[in-house]
């Protein structure tokens, strides 16, 4: 998961610094962690631009397919429901 603080961390992509007003993300949580971009940040602009941005929505797309077959994840749907972040998958 991605550690962001805008005017000091720089684009994982293009190198310029992120600042405030600008569109920045970071892969969610659930990414695999030997990923390039898992700690970084990154322009919104930058990534969809990017030549390995398939990769790394494929990878993402795994990622959460191995968490949502996983016991923990299953056990907690039934106590608590479909979390928010994952509902759009559903």
């Amino acid at each position: 998961m991605a550690l962001i603080f805008l005017s000091q961390s720089t684009c994982a992509i293009c190198g310029h610094f992120l600042m405030p007003g600008e569109h920045v993300k970071g892969l969610p949580a659930i990414s695999n962690t030997i990923h390039p971009l898992f700690y970084c940040g990154f322009h919104l602009q930058c990534f969809q631009n990017w030549e390995k941005k398939e990769e790394a929505l494929n990878l993402i797309k795994e990622e959460k397919q191995k968490f949502k077959n996983s016991e923990y994840y299953i056990e907690m749907v039934t106590k608590y429901g479909i979390p928010k972040w994952l509902e759009d998958d559903e």
